[in-house]
């Protein structure tokens, strides 16, 4: 039997859709779970890691963060959806993830205006042609099934055509949601289309939209038997609370949070992430004493403080970090410390002689020195001592690794290699690090330039002045490792513009990264028990940028956090003006925010 007849399964949603959540609704009855859409652009980015800790599989971004985790708990039930409007990135994205995965699909229903605008999602509805090749690009290049989610056209025989065209393709399953691009959740879900769609096409049709009238596992089944469907897909029923998916019917919400939070805390969630799905689950509840606290808690110890789980978070934190410790004893096995940098030594069993170093060291770029890096000082140390012959020169010698396209070094000097066995971003920075090791072993410094090996991430806060035309602001930056990984300020804002026309903070932020093709960024806003804003928070490739002050509404606070970011990112309103192909009519500002922008106008 295909794995998409007479099932029930979690729909794709962004945010919610992560690893705990999918393995909490397979746990209570789900059939197969779809990941949230990832987007094919930032999917290449990213490079495959076992993560031997977590037993997972990771798709790790080049600043460390994780865009996809996975497990052989879900390897079998798991779908993977794509954000994509180009069918040789959808393959080779779709071949990344193709042995972790049960299945492939094309996200083809989502309204948000980020989608849109990138000629994804929804905007594929009106692109048949462009829909045939991407489907029949994936059908004939993988070994795992293929299907798309889409949502009802205008009319039911143009809903009906398109889903044909589909099928044609040679997709293993299609599913539609019961209402129009234009459509939202308080419009009605249009079973006939569904029930029309379901009768035409030979493959099992998944149903959607029906999350209004689901609030127990029965409800489901009575929503396919009105649509006529083969599966049911729910979506906004299951961020509600996934118990939904017990035949027994759904659990306490506190006892359901428990269950999440552990694992949460299993497979390293990020604590943010956490923090998000539980407030979905809690909707109105949220107003509560604990709710209150979960939304101004801080750090994933607050979360687990106020559900009374810190015991399982330290234990299962214990077990973490007994793992580290044990994987580096391992890994240095066979060094010796030789002037304070641990190193493996090859020698010659006759001689005696060394004939390679091979050490871990990692260059930090951000270290300070004056004016010269040290291959630059080598360079002229050894110039010194053997003029401009370049035979006696060092050589470097790089190693690339394919799938992270990492680079480590082996710099060979009078028949001695000095090996850097970190990969590093750059090969610059790779051939550092042999220079480095050589300089440690022979006690030469660059002035100014801290060679000492780096044990732990160095975190540290500094206040600056940032200026972008006439605005100025004080910013508290915190550094990790020489990075800045957080921007903080009181200061407020205003809402409006100087001119009253020009474009807000948040349709400047939305037009950057559209030009960019950037993903959008996270928010997180935090309110009191009189609904007034605490705190905001934007998060964007790895960054957060926070502001403190108090405001009235969301749509002040959002404003407030995007005009953060702006500044510090020095992007300017003019910078990002777009018109719209061949009309040079310049685009409204409505169809460039995203829905959780949009959600704060009203």
């Amino acid at each position: 039997m295909s794995l998409y007849e007479n099932s029930v399964i979690l729909a794709p949603m962004v945010r919610i859709g992560t690893l705990p959540s999918r393995l909490l609704s397979l746990r209570y009855g789900a059939d197969l779970v779809y990941t949230e859409e990832m987007i094919d652009f930032k999917m290449l980015k990213t490079r495959r890691v076992v993560n031997e800790m977590l037993n997972t599989v990771d798709f790790v971004m080049d600043d460390g963060t994780v865009a996809f985790r996975t497990c052989d708990a879900e390897k079998d039930r798991v779908i993977f959806q794509i954000g994509t409007c180009h069918a040789k990135r959808a393959l080779k994205v779709a071949k990344m993830v193709e042995k972790d995965v049960a299945g492939i699909d094309i996200n083809m229903g989502c309204p948000k205006t980020f989608s849109i605008s990138g000629g994804m999602g929804a905007a594929l509805l009106k692109q048949p042609d462009l829909v045939k090749e991407i489907l029949t690009e994936l059908t004939s290049n993988l070994s795992i099934p293929v299907t798309c989610k889409v949502r009802c056209l205008s009319t039911v025989e143009e809903t009906v055509q398109f889903c044909k065209m589909a099928e044609s393709t040679g997709i293993h399953a299609l599913a539609i949601h019961g209402r129009t691009r234009d459509e939202r959740p308080r419009h009605k879900c249009k079973h006939s289309y569904i029930q029309d769609v379901a009768r035409e096409l030979q493959i099992p049709v998944i149903a959607n939209g029906g999350s209004s009238d689901i609030k127990k596992f029965s409800d489901i089944e009575k929503f396919r038997l009105a649509c006529g469907a083969s599966s049911v897909m729910v979506a906004r029923a299951a961020e509600w609370n996934l118990s939904v998916f017990r035949k027994e019917g759904p659990l306490d919400k506190l006892e359901l949070i428990k269950e999440y939070i552990k694992l949460a805390v299993d497979y390293d969630n990020h604590w943010t992430n956490t923090k998000y799905c539980i407030q979905q689950t809690l909707g109105s509840e949220v107003q509560t004493e604990q709710g209150t606290q979960l939304l101004a808690s801080k750090s994933p110890e607050d979360i687990y403080t106020v559900y009374g789980m810190m015991d399982y978070y330290n234990s299962v934190h214990e077990r973490h970090q007994l793992y580290l410790l044990k994987q580096q004893e391992v890994e240095e096995r066979g060094y010796d410390t030789i002037k304070g940098l641990k190193v493996k030594v090859i020698s010659d069993e006759a001689t005696g002689r060394a004939l390679s170093y091979e050490s871990n060291y990692v260059y930090n770029r951000k270290v300070s020195h004056e004016n010269q890096t040290p291959k630059m000082y080598l360079y002229s140390h050894m110039r010194r001592i053997h003029g401009n012959d370049k035979k006696k020169l060092p050589a470097f010698t790089c190693e690339t690794d394919p799938e992270s396209r990492r680079f480590r070094c082996t710099m060979i000097y009078s028949n001695v290699k000095y090996i850097s066995n970190q990969w590093h971003k750059r090969k610059m920075w790779a051939e550092q690090a042999a220079c480095v090791i050589y300089m440690k072993l022979n006690d030469l410094q660059v002035p100014g330039l801290e060679l000492s090996e780096p044990t732990s991430a160095s975190v540290t806060t500094s206040s600056t002045q940032l200026t972008l035309g006439d605005t100025e602001l004080q910013v508290s930056v915190t550094y990790r490792d020489g990075d800045a990984v957080s921007y903080s300020t009181g200061q407020c804002f205003s809402s409006e513009t100087a001119d009253g026309q020009s474009p807000s903070a948040m349709e400047t932020l939305c037009r950057h990264l559209l030009k960019q093709r950037l993903e959008e960024p996270e928010y997180d806003i935090i309110s009191d028990s009189t609904g007034r804003i605490t705190n905001s928070l934007l998060r964007h490739s790895g960054i957060e940028y926070i502001n403190t002050h108090s405001y009235e509404t969301r749509k002040e606070a959002v404003n407030a956090v995007c005009q953060l970011y702006l500044l510090v990112n020095k992007i300017s309103s003019k910078s990002t003006h777009q018109q719209r192909a061949g009309g040079g009519e310049k685009r409204k500002a409505d169809e460039l925010l995203t829905p959780e922008m949009k959600s704060v106008k009203t």
